[in-house]
């Protein structure tokens, strides 16, 4: 919402817990705090223009208990709808009708109690081409970014400050020589 891309966003606590399970957020928060605290100080979770605002806000509330109780309540709605507690709910085959069911169920949900709508639509396998990735890692030197930059990689991340914290990806293949 502070972007201007959806409504006044005001997420109830199972959807704040639901944005701290995705990517498995809030773990890796507590894992690596520092990082946490810095994209956090650059998003500006605490400035009611901030994309985090509205997360960060509910989370005042969230009492250490409550935030167990909160992620427990989720696990439960993720076994409710077929789906392993604690899981990123992802799908590993769109043609699996059983897979996508699950999936499905999860975005009706969101949508139910968010007001937003989503266009994920089952697919089938004559719409579907796979594609395997190379992946590479490297230290997130300027030089090392620049290099990976200039040769157009197909997607990249900066993750951490450390050894391996920029991941950069082509197709498998396709990587350009050294």
């Amino acid at each position: 919402s502070a972007w201007g891309l959806v409504g006044d966003f005001q997420p109830d606590d199972e959807i704040t817990t639901l944005m701290m399970q995705i990517d498995s957020s809030f773990v890796n928060a507590i894992n690596y705090q520092e990082n946490a605290l810095d994209w956090l100080d650059w998003l500006g979770g605490s400035e009611d223009q901030s994309p985090l605002y509205p997360i960060c806000r509910r989370m005042l509330r969230f009492t250490p208990r409550t935030t167990l109780e909160q992620f427990r309540n989720l696990g439960r709605r993720f076994r409710d709808l077929g789906l392993r507690p604690g899981s990123q709910a992802s799908v590993s085959d769109p043609t699996d009708r059983e897979e996508m069911h699950k999936l499905l169920g999860l975005v009706h949900w969101f949508e139910e109690e968010t007001g937003w709508r989503g266009r994920l639509q089952p697919l089938m396998a004559a719409d579907l081409a796979h594609y395997a990735m190379a992946r590479h890692s490297a230290k997130p030197r300027k030089s090392e970014f620049m290099a990976v930059i200039g040769k157009q990689p197909f997607s990249y991340a900066i993750i951490s400050g450390g050894e391996g914290g920029l991941n950069y990806n082509w197709f498998e293949g396709h990587a350009p020589r050294p």
